[in-house]
């Protein structure tokens, strides 16, 4: 094959995996201070979470109806065992919803989200997050309080697909160049 028919063939297949990203993801994670009722009531000593949301590339300002997937675990450690909530696109509480902004770069500079309770939880009562990326974050349920006050991140992981195409291109032509 020659040189110019590789890189024909490499054009190709790299428009194809840029035109087909039409969705953009941000991980979330959330590190959590358990309260001292928390701590004292229920026996927890620790609350994290994670969670990914996906929707169109290419927008700005995200609300709610601009949303494709939504899924975020919060998991409980204490003297009672481990509790995994888990929260989907239909957990999320309209008002007041979903909201986030992007700068030009794709960085996230705003993501805010409330939830109603999360499906899971032997041990502990369930939780309903109020995240907001600015403000502070905190997990509560209405009849025993707040369980945790902490700090949401929020990443726009690296298009690994991209980097690992231009790495097998750029051996492709060594390979080709050690024949010559």
């Amino acid at each position: 094959m020659s040189i110019k028919k590789l890189l024909l063939s490499a054009a190709v297949v790299f428009s194809a995996v840029i035109g087909g990203a039409n969705a953009e993801t941000i991980n979330l994670r959330y590190v959590g201070a358990v309260t001292e009722r928390a701590q004292n009531d229920f026996g927890i000593s620790d609350i994290s979470g994670s969670g990914v949301v996906t929707f169109a590339d290419g927008l700005t300002s995200v609300s709610l109806s601009d949303l494709t997937n939504f899924s975020f675990n919060l998991t409980m450690d204490g003297s009672g065992g481990t509790d995994v909530d888990s929260y989907g696109l239909g957990d999320i509480v309209d008002p007041p919803g979903f909201s986030a902004t992007l700068d030009e770069t794709g960085n996230v500079t705003s993501l805010t989200f409330t939830t109603g309770f999360g499906s899971g939880g032997w041990f502990y009562p369930g939780q309903q997050l109020s995240m907001d990326l600015v403000n502070g974050s905190n997990t509560g349920n209405f009849d025993v309080g707040g369980f945790s006050i902490g700090t949401l991140t929020a990443d726009v992981p690296e298009p690994a697909t991209l980097t690992l195409m231009a790495t097998g291109l750029l051996g492709m032509l060594r390979i080709r160049r050690k024949r010559r």
